[in-house]
């Protein structure tokens, strides 16, 4: 989140940044499913929008039924059904993909897919 400081001025937390649609929110677990995004227990509908979410910080758990999502951080967990998850870090335990596919930099737990693609440097499973 250091890298990200200067752009944000000074924002501190030791929540990620989350921008979905231009809306800014902060939030360490992270749920999509359709039109609905669970922040930490709270629900924020997007009813028919196409829903872009952008990740500052780091991130514990991140579950996306459908919707891109690109985390500038790290992760702890990830689970994407359909939707693309791009993480300008690591992923700390599961990656896990249905149709959706998975970037980062190193995985260091499992990796599951069905049809769509993982791509890391190391995966350390």
């Amino acid at each position: 989140m250091k890298i990200f400081s200067k752009f944000f001025n000074g924002f501190k937390s030791d929540k990620a940044l989350i921008i979905i649609n231009d809306k800014t929110y902060t939030g360490n677990n992270i749920s999509i499913n359709g039109d609905n995004v669970i922040i930490d227990g709270v629900q924020r509908e997007f009813k028919g929008k196409t829903i872009k979410i952008d990740i500052i910080g780091d991130v514990n758990t991140l579950n996306s039924g459908s919707g891109d999502v690109i985390v500038h951080g790290n992760a702890n967990k990830v689970k994407s059904g359909s939707g693309d998850v791009e993480v300008f870090g690591d992923v700390f335990e599961n990656a896990t993909t249905g149709s959706g596919d998975i970037q980062c930099i190193n995985i260091h737990g499992g990796v599951k897919t069905g049809s769509g693609d993982v791509s890391a440097k190391t995966i350390n499973t």
